[in-house]
């Protein structure tokens, strides 16, 4: 039978899940922008807004210490340098496209 206590008694699990979900509720919220708003430049406004508020917030927390990006432990500066960067490329290749 499989001992499940190594995973139980790791707390590292429940800080990368918690970031897990808080990037998948961000990657949500840029599918509902398009879903709900109709105009192009309302979309790439609130998109590149989020995207360089997410990146500038992780940078900061990156180099001023408080929290490191750190890919393996899934730090929230992490989570918001990888998910602006996301919402700034979705938007230049939505301008692309369209």
């Amino acid at each position: 039978m499989f001992n499940f206590s190594c995973l139980v008694n790791s707390s590292t699990y429940d800080y990368n899940s918690i970031s897990a979900i808080l990037f998948t509720v961000l990657g949500v919220h840029i599918g509902h922008v398009l879903i709900h708003m109709k105009d192009h430049s309302s979309r790439l406004l609130h998109w590149f807004g989020m995207g360089i508020a997410l990146l500038v917030l992780g940078i900061i927390l990156h180099f001023t210490y408080v929290i490191p990006l750190n890919k393996q432990f899934y730090t929230f500066s992490y989570v918001c340098v990888t998910s602006g960067a996301a919402a700034l490329v979705f938007s230049a290749f939505y301008i692309l496209v369209q």
